[in-house]
């Protein structure tokens, strides 16, 4: 019974009678996937499982309060997609990258933060923050 070490399903599962046969059926919780039969399932963290379904370019999370996955774009990267889904392009390829029209759009190592440089024949009269390129 569930009563008795959660009726063998793992930490990650929740335990329940099958209505018509009483056996154990084991739920994973929120934020983790089967990988195993309802009686023996074994829960992953679904971010350990395909990145849980985020994009290449997405780091996997979990919602502090949930456990939902959240999928959030890396440094460096955009998300271009409308609504709930996440589609993380080269921040470069999206609007020069905020940088300004006259500069170049490139990543620093080691972070991939997006580096914006002025292009030539023009000088950064901004900071190294916010990068204002002005004719020569």
């Amino acid at each position: 019974t569930c009563q008795v070490q959660n009726g063998g399903c793992g930490v990650h599962a929740d335990c329940s009678h099958d209505s018509k046969t009483y056996a154990v059926k084991c739920t994973c919780k929120t934020g983790y996937t089967s990988s195993g039969a309802d009686i023996n399932a074994t829960c992953t963290d679904t971010c350990q499982v395909n990145n849980g379904g985020c994009d290449n370019n997405a780091n996997c999370l979990h919602d502090s309060s949930t456990n939902e996955v959240t999928c959030v774009c890396k440094t460096g990267y955009t998300d271009t997609a409308a609504g709930p889904r996440v589609e993380c392009i080269d921040s470069c390829q999206v609007n020069n990258g905020g940088c300004d029209m006259n500069a170049i759009c490139d990543h620093q190592s080691p972070d991939n933060a997006v580096k914006c440089t002025c292009k030539m024949g023009y000088t950064n009269t901004g900071s190294a923050s916010n990068v204002i390129c002005t004719g020569e």
